[in-house]
């Protein structure tokens, strides 16, 4: 399985919509075409409140001097 962080991070141009599909995709291997386009279609908003339970947004916090300053997404335990 590839890096998901990798992923999330590397890529700027990516939306965040996006972002999440791709963290969908990774994380179970297999989103059927038409759950795709269904996602792809949705505005951020609704994508977001959608997968509120299944990911959360995570800042690495700098002040702790762990990681880097950059929005990570990440799946909810």
């Amino acid at each position: 399985m590839k890096n998901i962080d990798y992923i999330l991070e590397s890529d700027e141009a990516l939306k965040p919509s996006e972002r999440l599909i791709l963290l969908l995709l990774e994380k179970h291997y297999v989103l059927y075409t038409n759950d795709l386009l269904a996602l792809s279609n949705l505005s951020y908003k609704t994508l977001n409140d959608a997968l509120v339970n299944l990911v959360a947004k995570q800042y690495i916090r700098k002040d702790r001097g762990e990681g880097r300053n950059q929005n990570r997404y990440s799946l909810a335990s």
